[in-house]
């Protein structure tokens, strides 16, 4: 079984301290994925240099340097279940009806940001999830095996 971390919208330290991620084990997780707005780079360092695999996209607010390493949108696999990842941005509000659309390959469960609200919606066969803003405490703790998942929103006190 694979243990996710994922977030968006920490926007440290604009709206969050540096402290934000030291109140995660992330030792526990195989991977770490963002959906963008990380916005410092040194945030962004952290991240990487983290034991589970790092896994992003950028957002509108993050500097440039974060926004020439992680690409605008991706897709990857993990467990045989196809996940896309965007920040949400590109469509003005975040909607996820169009946000899908961008994804050229097909795709199981689509992870977005950018609207700090949580959502959780199936949309053409595709489980549609925004964890909410990190930077508020929300966050998702996924679970995978073989073709199988489970989602579970969380909230940390900030």
């Amino acid at each position: 079984m694979k243990r996710i971390f994922i977030f968006s919208d920490s926007h440290v330290p604009t709206r969050a301290n540096s402290e934000l991620f030291q109140k995660f084990d992330f030792n526990s997780f195989d991977y770490i994925i963002s959906a963008g707005d990380i916005v410092d780079d040194n945030t962004y360092f952290e991240l990487i240099n983290q034991k589970p695999g790092f896994i992003g996209v950028h957002g509108n607010m993050d500097e440039y340097f974060i926004k020439k390493k992680l690409p605008q949108k991706r897709t990857l696999q993990i467990e045989g279940i196809r996940i896309g990842i965007i920040h949400g941005h590109q469509t003005g509000i975040a909607n996820a009806d169009k946000l899908i659309k961008m994804f050229d390959k097909k795709i199981d469960i689509m992870i977005f940001g950018h609207s700090h609200k949580r959502f959780d919606k199936n949309i053409s066969d595709i489980r549609v999830i925004n964890p909410g803003a990190l930077c508020d405490g929300y966050y998702i703790v996924m679970e995978m095996k073989v073709k199988e998942y489970k989602i579970n929103f969380e909230k940390i006190d900030i």
